[in-house]
């Protein structure tokens, strides 16, 4: 754990960059973090694609634009 700290220590993050790039570009530099157990659990299955998503608490329970 401590070599995928140091690496990602080292990944170009910016202190005003958004943090949900941070993790893409930390999950497209290490794979296996982007990953999900093997229905036979004897290893890991690599996800092609990296989908991020965030929650957000608002005041009203209405969306954007409703």
């Amino acid at each position: 754990m401590s070599h995928l700290l140091i690496e990602l220590g080292n990944s170009g993050a910016q202190a005003d960059s958004c943090p949900l790039q941070d993790v893409h570009r930390a999950l497209t530099a290490f794979p296996e973090l982007n990953s999900r157990i093997a229905p036979d659990r004897q290893g890991l299955v690599l996800l092609p694609q990296v989908h991020l998503g965030f929650a957000a608490q608002t005041d009203s329970w209405m969306t954007p634009g409703s």
